[in-house]
């Protein structure tokens, strides 16, 4: 004999939570309870801001992107912990008739862009991601 099938008309499971967070969401929560578990570990790590149009651009890239990203993003944070150049993988470097934004090459065709903002904490670069996707994020870096 079949079970009558628990499926809702968009495809959930029905009796199972579902997490609706997106990957940056998830990231933020998972680095903000790093750092009550361990303060000190995050007291070097840049504080960084996103524009609502950055986490629209990166919702929309697809999981396999948003990773590599993420990966990218874990160097540029190490080159910027260690105060050397950012190495020639990530290809960072001001964008030409936009003062003040820089972007950074994380995939052949995968780019991102941000500027620097004020200090939020003393000594630490503030970093606010702009855009990320493909090289049509320059249109409007």
């Amino acid at each position: 004999r079949r079970r009558p099938s628990r499926r809702t008309s968009g495809g959930l499971r029905l009796g199972r939570s579902v997490d609706r967070r997106t990957a940056v969401d998830r990231r933020i929560e998972a680095e903000r309870k790093a750092g009550e578990a361990a303060p000190e570990t995050l007291s070097s790590v840049p504080t960084f801001a996103w524009l609502a149009r950055f986490r629209a651009d990166f919702e929309r890239l697809p999981p396999t992107q948003q990773a590599a990203f993420l990966l990218a993003v874990q160097q540029f944070v190490d080159d910027l912990q260690a105060g050397r150049k950012f190495g020639n993988g990530l290809r960072v470097k001001g964008i030409q008739g936009a003062s003040g934004i820089f972007e950074m090459t994380w995939a052949p065709d995968g780019r991102a862009t941000f500027a620097y903002g004020p200090e939020v904490a003393e000594g630490q670069p503030h970093v606010i991601w702009r855009r990320v996707g493909t090289h049509a994020i320059f249109k409007q870096p």
